[in-house]
Formats: structure tokens, C-alpha cells, sequence
């Protein structure tokens, strides 16, 4: 808030009478001044019922505003945990897939010919060729 500047004294003045100080101006109490006539009074009055009046509607703004806020946090909340459910059944998914290769890995290397061995090491060397000279061109 802004110091008090002349032309606001003259304003409390103008609206208080000559005898209105800053102290009692600001004086947050809806009692009147001790003193103040009846119109003088009123005006007081009127006046703290109106900045009331101003800062209810701007806490009602603001509590819609964080209304919002918690709405489009809760969604994103849902959201998130949505594509996190997904992910985790892709995981158990992958999971379960590495396992049955792994398994199938040991299956074949226990057993005891060696044929699809030297098939699958020479596909290999020559896929590592081919991609090679490929490459190298």
C-alpha cells in the first residue's frame, strides 16, 4: 500500500471533516468514530461496508481461480496415472516376452547338436557382411 500522500489527507478531510485523522481513517472497526456526526458516520460506514464488499468479491475470485487450478490438477493427476497403468502393462509385457527368450536361449544351449548353431553363427557373420559393405560404400 502506497504512503498517504496531501491530497489524500484533504480527501479524508473533505469526506470526515476538518477533524478526520489518518489513525482513525484507517480503523478497520464498523463502529463509528467517537465524536463524528451522523452523516459523517454513514459515510464511514458505506465506506468500509463498500472495501468489504470490493475484498469479498476478490477472495470469491481467487478461491474460483484455485477451483480451477484443483480441477485441472486432479485431471492431470488422472491422466498421468492412466498412461503410467499403460506403461506398467507394457513392462510386464516385455517382461514376460525377455523371459520366454531367455529361456529358450538356454533350452538351445543345453542341447546337444550343434547344427542350428552353426546356422545361426553363419547367418549372423554374414548379416554383419552384407551391413558392412553396405556401409563402406
Amino acid at each position: 500500500m502506497a504512503p498517504p500522500t496531501a491530497d489524500d489527507d484533504k480527501r479524508r478531510a473533505l469526506l470526515f471533516g476538518a477533524r478526520a485523522d489518518a489513525s482513525a481513517y484507517r480503523r478497520s472497526t464498523t463502529a463509528p468514530r467517537p465524536g463524528a456526526t451522523a452523516p459523517y458516520a454513514a459515510a464511514e460506514q458505506e465506506m468500509i461496508e463498500q472495501s468489504n464488499s470490493e475484498k469479498v468479491d476478490g477472495l470469491r475470485g481467487q478461491v474460483g481461480h484455485m477451483r480451477h487450478l484443483a480441477l485441472d490438477i486432479g485431471a492431470e493427476v488422472r491422466e498421468q496415472n492412466a498412461m503410467l497403468d499403460g506403461m506398467g502393462g507394457t513392462f510386464d509385457d516385455s517382461g514376460d516376452a525377455l523371459r520366454r527368450t531367455i529361456r529358450e536361449v538356454r533350452r538351445l544351449a543345453a542341447s546337444r547338436s550343434g547344427g542350428h548353431m552353426c546356422v545361426l553363427f553363419l547367418f549372423a557373420f554374414a548379416f554383419f557382411v552384407l551391413i558392412y559393405l553396405l556401409l563402406r560404400r
